[in-house]
């Protein structure tokens, strides 16, 4: 009988470099590297059990082995994010925590990889032990100021078009412009508050063309920020938006309708270094009855209801063929909004016809 046949996808210029070495059986050395790592993990499920059991009672070690595992740290720039973020969750006397926590990983897993890593989390966030995370995430949240769940009610706005369904990512000078926005304290940092309450991890994306911040969102945050949305009252947070209502009465001001049209759609980028000269201009050259002032005023509107946040695009370094790009603001009506908005439009066109 045949054996089986696998395809595995290489980058072109790993595949040129392999094809300079017809005398190396490559199948050969895939086969091996495919049995070495599932000799590696044999029997590591039951490992992994034993570290979550020994941390079940523990909340902060638990939570600190999660964080860990999330951002998985190979040198140390990354693991300063882990501590960063425990320090975050638990205050600054919390570097001894990671350390036990990387002691007992190192003694259950000397040779851990991301593959070993991945079938941990797996694990981890599959089982009963999150929920204790969870819990104390949704304790944090419900004895938060106002302030921060208004900080909350963002993040959920921002993940409403999570791609990555067990995790996100988001830029945390996007979540703090729009908390401005809304509040005008330019000095809040709300991406750290989120942190500490347990919704976000720190986070750096780096590669050739990026340099950037780049917080993640966990899947039990995910879950929790569900939660939240459809039962926002049990935690202080009475008044869910956008509200239809509400939303009808803005599109009355003939200013909304103008900003709507500047947009142009649900998306909208603005070079965030010429933002007033950009936004001026395009006003201008649209023809549109909307100055600057009123364009801020009516922006603030509709951040504070829910129907727009502000994200952000990382400068891009120019790389190979594709061209440099600037820093930008991602203007961006979420998905909940956009359906609102349809509905509020179409019983509106209704009641006309």
């Amino acid at each position: 009988m045949a054996e089986p046949r696998i395809s595995v996808r290489v980058p072109l210029e790993l595949k040129r470099e392999m094809e300079r070495h017809p005398e190396i059986n490559w199948s050969e050395i895939l086969r091996r590297c495919i049995y070495q790592h599932l000799q590696k993990i044999e029997g590591t499920p039951h490992k992994f059990l034993e570290v979550l059991e020994a941390y079940k009672s523990d909340i902060e070690r638990l939570w600190a082995l999660h964080v860990y595992l999330s951002i998985f740290p190979y040198s140390a720039s990354e693991r300063a994010y882990v501590l960063k973020t425990v320090k975050l969750l638990f205050g600054n006397d919390s570097n001894s925590i990671l350390e036990e926590v990387e002691q007992e990983l190192q003694k259950y897993f000397p040779e851990m990889d991301y593959l070993v890593r991945d079938t941990f989390l797996e694990l981890f966030e599959n089982s009963e032990f999150i929920d204790s995370i969870y819990h104390e995430v949704a304790k944090r949240v419900a004895s938060a100021s106002y302030n921060k769940k208004l900080g909350v009610w963002l993040l959920e706005k921002f993940v409403q078009d999570s791609l990555f369904g067990t995790r996100e990512y988001i830029s945390p000078e996007g979540i703090n412009r729009t908390y401005h926005i809304i509040t005008g304290d330019t000095n809040a940092k709300i991406a750290d508050e989120l942190i500490r309450l347990g919704l976000m991890y720190v986070g750096f994306y780096e590669s050739r063309a990026y340099s950037h911040w780049w917080y993640l969102v966990p899947g039990y945050a995910l879950d929790f920020l569900s939660a939240f949305k459809d039962q926002h009252a049990e935690f202080g947070w009475y008044t869910w938006k956008p509200d239809k209502a509400s939303v009808r009465s803005l599109l009355q001001d003939a200013k909304v309708l103008e900003f709507l049209k500047w947009m142009n759609g649900t998306i909208k980028y603005v070079e965030v270094y010429v933002e007033e000269e950009k936004v001026k201009k395009e006003l201008n050259e649209a023809g549109l009855n909307i100055n600057y002032e009123d364009f801020i005023e009516v922006r603030k509107a509709l951040v504070s209801e829910g129907l727009l946040i502000i994200d952000y695009s990382p400068h891009r370094r120019r790389v190979g063929r594709r061209a440099s790009s600037p820093a930008a603001w991602i203007y961006k009506i979420p998905p909940e909004s956009v359906h609102v908005l349809g509905e509020v439009i179409s019983a509106k066109l209704q009641e006309i016809s």
